[in-house]
């Protein structure tokens, strides 16, 4: 079945190519990055946001984690300084938010998270975060968002060779090294890097009497790895590119505020493969990719004597074409096959699966292009049953040469992971996938470039969503019981003022999310139209940066409100607001940062019982080799 649908996918590409290239023969396409196509050409409607260079590069020390944080309006649930970390998008869970690298979901075919502490930035070239459903474009997990992570190369640079070194509180040490050389057809990168920390901060117990001071205990952590990149050009109309990236590390689990001690551990080891290949000419590119992900995880509690090994094994091939049909209209054809393997103690035997999805998308403009809109359709097979039928439709436009409108609307679903249906003691193998609408509505308006202010508003219903709750023998297991809806706000400011040599810049945000429980389990309706765990109400941001020349002052501010932890809603953490500063001075081929975070010494906690670092000091010096000669 596989093989007839990519030959008939190819025969349709060809003809429509052919006839694309007979009847447009004077339109010449604009060059593309391979890696985000559907993500450049085919979101209209959808809220994105991207993480500028300079925010980038001011987290070259930090993970991902850390960077949304501060710079996104993503929340993250962050058990401290190097330990798990996963996102929520408009009022979802981890994992409705898919990863996308290079066009690859890295979601974990176990639990279906990705753990963000685990993504160093100091790998990472370009960061965008899609707000709102887009499981037309990229399948499963991608209910409350996807978050893009892509690289492209610039070819015929020559030589460039950068060097960094950081040391902060708490035993907190990182270096990285970055080479790249880059040819007229070729262009090769290698990206080091390694972190570690003692991570032993002080913190306040609130859940003692007296609430002591106390030093964090069983908790350091090590990571190291690289990131290999190959770009090679065949001719005017062909490139290829093989990524390979690398990842180990190893932390500590400390006690939480109820617990004295602990010996627990976590190690992680990833390797991933990635090949793709793009032909462009004239009105019809071609893409094929495919990946190879091995993933592995021991945890260790020896008070216990609990050593678990779990593997998992993800393999995916992909094939897509982006054709011009005509001057005004786009389509884009694919077809993607994923293989998913997993093994642990935790399943009676090893567990596999296939999935198979055909996806479309159709999308129109204006002479003018002062508007367009795109349609997508999206239908998975898994192994023997079908994914809910999957369209979204986006569409925008300028009504006021200050005010932009945007709209989308889409139908979201995910997968039940190999935990959900396998799992020992509780695992379901007749759970439905998740399935639900969201849509969003947003308006921009910027004036002269100097000041644009973003608001959006988004609805999202989630059916079938799997939870696992006790049963009347106070058994765990996982069902399909909840109905979730989530509603809110977002808004978004920005201002830049340029006085002289001086250059001002501003950024506000803020977010309204409402996520409750429409629908529970037996023996739960005291969670009914309550808020879903973990997910604020309210929370903010505020950024401002002051640049003169080589030196940059830049002050970030966080406010999360109170989270309930408890389904019923009885028990919440209390609202926290922390600030961070940071200066960066240039001096010739140095950059120097300095950081001051959580600077007013807040103590708080994302998750419950789980404190986070207080005052804490951070110094990065960024050495770059001025060597640049075209080749």
């Amino acid at each position: 079945m596989i093989r007839f649908v990519c030959l008939c996918l190819l025969w349709l590409n060809t003809v429509i190519g052919v006839w694309a290239q007979d009847s447009l023969k004077t339109k010449t396409l604009a060059d593309v990055i391979v890696q985000s196509n559907r993500l450049t050409h085919f979101t209209s409607g959808n809220k994105i946001q991207k993480i500028d260079s300079a925010t980038l590069q001011s987290f070259q020390t930090n993970n991902l984690a850390d960077l949304l944080a501060a710079h996104s309006q993503v929340f993250i649930k962050s058990y401290g300084l190097g330990s798990l970390a996963t996102p929520s998008l408009r009022g979802t869970g981890a994992s409705h938010t898919a990863v996308i690298w290079n066009g690859f979901n890295l979601q974990n075919s176990m639990n279906g998270n990705v753990d963000f502490a685990l993504l160093p930035v100091f790998l990472l070239e370009s960061v965008d975060i899609q707000h709102g459903g887009a499981g037309a474009l990229f399948g499963s997990g991608a209910v409350g968002g996807a978050i893009h992570l892509n690289h492209s190369a610039k070819f015929g640079e020559g030589l460039g060779l950068t060097a960094q070194v950081g040391a902060g509180s708490f035993g907190n040490f990182q270096q990285g090294i970055k080479l790249k050389i880059s040819k007229k057809k070729f262009v090769t990168g290698l990206k080091i890097f390694n972190h570690r920390a003692e991570n032993n901060f002080s913190f306040v117990n609130t859940a003692k009497l007296g609430k002591p001071t106390e030093r964090q205990a069983n908790n350091a952590f090590k990571q190291y790895g690289f990131l290999q990149e190959n770009y090679l050009k065949i001719n005017d109309y062909q490139q290829i590119d093989f990524h390979i990236w690398y990842l180990n590390a190893d932390r500590q689990i400390p006690p939480t505020l109820t617990t004295s001690q602990s010996q627990a551990s976590q190690q992680d080891e990833s390797l991933r493969l990635t090949a793709n290949w793009n032909y462009k000419k004239n009105y019809v590119s071609y893409f094929a990719r495919s990946a190879f992900f091995k993933e592995k995880l021991i945890y260790q509690e020896p008070d216990i004597q609990l050593f678990a090994v779990s593997k998992a094994i993800t393999w995916v091939g992909e094939a897509e074409s982006k054709i011009q049909l005509h001057k005004h209209q786009l389509l884009n054809v694919g077809v993607n096959h994923t293989y998913f393997q997993a093994e642990t103690d935790g399943y009676r035997a090893g567990k596999l699966q296939h999935r198979t999805a055909l996806f479309f998308s159709y999308k129109v403009n204006n002479a003018k292009d002062t508007w367009n809109a795109v349609a997508s359709l999206r239908k998975e097979l898994i192994d023997s049953y079908f994914a809910p039928f999957t369209p979204s439709l986006g569409f925008e436009g300028v009504l006021h040469k200050n005010w932009i409108f945007k709209g989308h609307f889409s139908k979201t679903y995910r997968v039940p992971t190999f935990n959900d249906l396998y799992w020992q003691s509780g695992g379901n193998p007749n759970l439905r996938p998740e399935a639900g609408w969201s849509g969003e509505f947003s308006a921009d308006y910027a004036l002269a470039l100097r000041t644009k202010i973003t608001m959006t508003v988004f609805n999202s219903l989630i059916d079938n969503w799997i939870a696992w709750l006790p049963n009347q023998q106070g058994r765990w297991s996982a069902n399909n019981v909840l109905k979730v809806w989530s509603r809110g706000l977002e808004i978004t400011a920005r201002h830049q003022i340029d006085f002289q040599r001086v250059k001002l810049n501003t950024k506000l945000s803020y977010n309204h999310t409402i996520s409750t429980n429409e629908k529970v389990g037996e023996g739960n309706e005291n969670s009914l139209y309550q808020q879903v765990i973990y997910v604020p109400k309210h929370t903010a941001q505020g950024n401002i940066s002051l640049i003169y020349r080589g030196l940059q002052l830049s002050y970030n501010h966080i406010f999360t409100g109170e989270r309930f932890t408890t389904a019923d809603s009885s028990q919440k953490l209390p609202f926290f607001s922390i600030g961070n500063l940071s200066i960066h001075q240039k001096i010739r081929q140095f950059d120097i940062q300095f950081q001051v975070n959580n600077l007013w010494n807040v103590s708080y906690q994302q998750i419950a019982f789980r404190p986070m670092p207080m005052l804490n000091f951070q110094a990065v010096i960024n050495y770059q080799l001025p060597v640049n000669s075209n080749q």
